[in-house]
This record gives structure tokens, C-alpha cells and sequence, in this order.
């Protein structure tokens, strides 16, 4: 299991971080190919520890677990041939179907052409940020 955490540094300060978001990567274990995956996904508020799904030695399907904000899965991911990021995309945007819908029409037919266009996004996304909420800048000062 993948579980990707998502921290802000306000002004850069280690001390001073805060989660602002944490996602699931679960692998189901159905492939019957070994370079193949199929994984569900979980996306959880801030601080959501506990993971929404049974897992490892906590198969419980009693347990009262926390609901996540969004899911989705990642049918037949080529697991040997990409490395663990273009899964965390995958992954994000089947829980974010209409921004799929955004990036590329064509990507049900061709699922690289996904890659291609969600990193470029992904990468001017990182280099040019929206600003932060408002409320975002208020939870900050506040602490």
C-alpha cells in the first residue's frame, strides 16, 4: 500500500508544517500477471491516519473506518514499466474523473497520451502554483 501524504511548510519552515491532504494506494491483488496491478484509491481530508479500506493484519469488515472525499482504481497499471509517480497521477486523477476529462479526450483509447499530457500539467502546476484559499491563509496565521 501506498499512502502519500500531502504537507504545507508555510514559509518554508519544517517546524511549522501541517497535513493538508493524504491519499491511499491500495494494490488488490487480482492481476494474474505479475508486472501488471490493479489498485483502489482513497482520497482522505487532512489527518485521516487510519486507512478507509481493510489491510494487512486489519481485515475487519466491521470496523467503523473512516469515509474518504473521493475514490477511483487503476485497472492493469504497468507496474514494472513506470515508476511510482505516474501511478500517484493515475491514481488521482480516477478519483478526479471530470479533470480526466479535461486533460484529454483521447486518453480511452490511448492511456500514454494521459501521461504525457497529466506530467506536463503536473510539472507547470509545480512550477507555477495557484495562490493560496483565503481560508488556507487564515488556518495559517492562525497557528
Amino acid at each position: 500500500m501506498l499512502v502519500v501524504k500531502i504537507e504545507v511548510w508555510p514559509g518554508g519552515i519544517e517546524s511549522r508544517k501541517r497535513e493538508i491532504g493524504r491519499t491511499y494506494i491500495g494494490n488488490v491483488g487480482d492481476s494474474s500477471d505479475p508486472s501488471r496491478g490493479d489498485y483502489e484509491v482513497a482520497v482522505c481530508r487532512r489527518n485521516v491516519e487510519e486507512c478507509p479500506w481493510p489491510h494487512g493484519t486489519d481485515t475487519d469488515r466491521k470496523k467503523k473506518r473512516p469515509k474518504p472525499t473521493r475514490t477511483g482504481e487503476v485497472k492493469n497499471y504497468p507496474r514494472l514499466s513506470y515508476n511510482v509517480w505516474r501511478l500517484i497521477l493515475r491514481s488521482l486523477l480516477s478519483c478526479f474523473p471530470e479533470e480526466q476529462s479535461k486533460i484529454c479526450k483521447r486518453c480511452e483509447s490511448d492511456p500514454t497520451v494521459l501521461d504525457e499530457i497529466a506530467s506536463k500539467q503536473l510539472y507547470e502546476l509545480l512550477e507555477n502554483p495557484p495562490p493560496l484559499p483565503d481560508w488556507v491563509r487564515e488556518e495559517l496565521d492562525r497557528k
